[in-house]
C-alpha cells in the first residue's frame, strides 16, 4: 500500500502544485486503514474537497516575459518585461493589450483589437501564435512560415512583443508588435 501511495506521490507532481499539495495532506489524514484490494483511503470529504483536475495544458507564470512553444496564456494571463516597465495582457474581454507602467497609471501601446470570452493565446510547434475564444474560433494570429521549431514570445524590456525562432545561439525575430518605446 505504501507504494502505491509513492507511486500516486511522482505522478501527481507532475501536475499542479495544489494537486500535489492535496495529495500529501489527504495520505496524512485518512479515516481507517487501507486492505488489500479496498482501494485509496477514504478521506474526510468536509475538510479535502475533490482536488483540482490537472492541467491538459502548460500555462505560464505570471513572473515570466515568455512563453515557449507549446504554451499559452489564458485570460487574464500576462507577460511582463524583465525590468517591469511593459506588460502584454490577454484581458478577460478578449483583447489582448501591451501596456507602458508607470506609478500611477498605464499606458495602452498596442492591441489585437478583438473581443472574446474565456479566450486562449496559444505559441504552436510551427511558429503559430494564434488567439482563440471558448468555441475554439480564431480571433487573431500572427507568426511564421518557416514551419516547425523553437519558437517563443517575448515581451522585451523596450515595449515591443516579438515572437524569435532560436535554431541553437542564433534568434530570428518572426513577427514583432512594433511597439518599441525606445
Amino acid at each position: 500500500d505504501l507504494c502505491r501511495v509513492n507511486l500516486c506521490i511522482i505522478r501527481s507532481a507532475e501536475c499542479q502544485t495544489s494537486w500535489l499539495r492535496w495529495l500529501l495532506v489527504g495520505v496524512l489524514f485518512w479515516n481507517g486503514p487501507a486492505r488489500a484490494g479496498s482501494g485509496p483511503p477514504e478521506l474526510f470529504p468536509e475538510e479535502f474537497p475533490n482536488p483540482p483536475a490537472p492541467p491538459d495544458v502548460q500555462t505560464v507564470q505570471a513572473s515570466e516575459d515568455r512563453i515557449r512553444s507549446g504554451q499559452l496564456l489564458t485570460s487574464g494571463g500576462h507577460l511582463t518585461s524583465s525590468n517591469g516597465r511593459f506588460q502584454f495582457f490577454v484581458q478577460d474581454d478578449g483583447n489582448c493589450v501591451i501596456y507602458r507602467l508607470s506609478p500611477n497609471q498605464r499606458q495602452a501601446l498596442w492591441s489585437t483589437n478583438t473581443r472574446g470570452q474565456n479566450c486562449r493565446l496559444a505559441l504552436d510547434a510551427q511558429g503559430l501564435l494564434r488567439l482563440t475564444d471558448s468555441s475554439g474560433s480564431t480571433l487573431w494570429q500572427a507568426g511564421s512560415s518557416k514551419g516547425p521549431g523553437q519558437y517563443y514570445l517575448q515581451m522585451q524590456e523596450d515595449g515591443n512583443l516579438v515572437l524569435y525562432l532560436q535554431q541553437g545561439q542564433l534568434l530570428t525575430p518572426e513577427w514583432a508588435s512594433q511597439s518599441s518605446q525606445k
